[in-house]
């Protein structure tokens, strides 16, 4: 299966969490240097209300290593979400 496919399949079965996980999981296994694999991994960690390994997914697609600022763009993106819900309003 190809990492465009992978990726799609991902997107598409958000709602199916679980299925979701095992592409992002496939994903990682064809291409480990993808920010975008990483960042859609961390989408699928937080419907799965697993937030710290979704940190890490957005924290890893964030890395300037990898190549993908776009996929940078949207994990700091998520990183500020996440930040912004877990801190207390007014402060």
């Amino acid at each position: 299966m190809s990492l465009l496919t992978l990726l799609y399949q991902i997107k598409d079965n958000l709602r199916d969490s679980k299925t979701a996980a095992s592409r992002a999981e496939a994903a990682l296994a064809l291409t480990p240097t993808v920010a975008y694999v990483f960042y859609n991994r961390g989408r699928v960690m937080l419907a799965l209300d697993r937030s710290e390994e979704a940190r890490a997914d957005f924290n890893t697609a964030a890395d300037t290593k990898l190549k993908q600022p776009g996929a940078r763009k949207l994990a700091r993106e998520a990183l500020s979400a996440m930040q912004s819900k877990e801190s207390p309003s007014g402060e």
